[in-house]
């Protein structure tokens, strides 16, 4: 009986790893993107698959560990790190849940936030933004829009001039269309749009086209930059959601570092 319960917690540590490792793995093999959350997903794959494949080699070197007072301090530190990560996965997994929750209502100034170009052409990710913007602009038709997003290195022209090309080519007036085309990242999206509404005098209150797994931090950057802002978020493809969210946990716990 032991044989099995073993054999069973080893298929499920080995199928799961491969599993995850494929899901981290594909953006990168598309080219869309590589990044913390790519990275942190295959090293938990790599290690699940260890642990499942010598399963009882690592069980036996641990339990003669323990036999050991330095060995017994080793796991006791191991098992500490273990926990405050999960805490801290629990934590900003909470945060990007409540980060949805104060949903835009009529009459807001959309900001659609930048993300990845392919040439000349949004991402795809790029596009859901643009896609949930639009929605909100056809229903709203009061309301207008500021594209937020400067040019990458890696890019032939700004973020924003492609958003915008994008909204006008989906039946958006080009008038109610803001550029801001300056901006590297989540902060300067707020502060730079902020000067742009003051600057039009345009409705204060915002709705932050974006990601849901990205709204909690668009909104307390929003908040430094002196915006009140509401959620709008885009749909997030499946292949996207793991590394997209390990990365915003990330962002979180930088974003919570610096007290923002």
């Amino acid at each position: 009986m032991k044989k099995t319960g073993r054999m069973i917690i080893k298929t499920i540590l080995i199928i799961a790893g491969v599993l995850l490792l494929l899901w981290c793995v594909y953006p990168v093999t598309i080219g869309v993107s590589f990044n913390y959350g790519n990275v942190t997903g295959i090293v938990l794959s790599v290690l699940m698959m260890i642990y499942g494949i010598w399963f009882a080699q690592i069980n036996g070197f641990i339990a003669a560990a323990w036999k050991h007072t330095a060995g017994k301090i080793v796991e006791i530190l191991l098992l500490i790190i273990a926990a405050g990560i999960l805490v801290l996965a629990a934590a900003t997994s909470i945060a990007m849940i409540s980060g949805i929750s104060k949903t835009a209502g009529p009459g807001d100034t959309v900001i659609v936030l930048g993300a990845r170009l392919y040439g000349n052409s949004p991402s795809r990710t790029l596009m859901l933004r643009c896609d949930a913007a639009y929605r909100y602009l056809t229903d709203n038709p009061e309301s207008v829009c500021i594209v937020s997003g400067g040019r990458g290195t890696d890019e032939v022209r700004s973020e924003a001039s492609a958003m915008y090309d994008y909204l006008v080519g989906k039946g958006i007036d080009s008038e109610r269309i803001y550029i801001e085309d300056q901006s590297r990242d989540t902060a300067e999206n707020m502060e730079f749009s902020r000067r742009i509404i003051e600057e039009n005098n345009l409705p204060s209150k915002v709705a932050l086209a974006t990601n849901g797994y990205h709204e909690y931090r668009a909104l307390k950057y929003s908040d430094a930059a002196g915006l009140e802002a509401e959620a709008l978020p885009a749909w997030t493809q499946w292949w996207m959601l793991p590394t997209g969210i390990i990365r915003e946990m990330y962002g979180i716990l930088e974003l919570w570092f610096l007290k923002i």
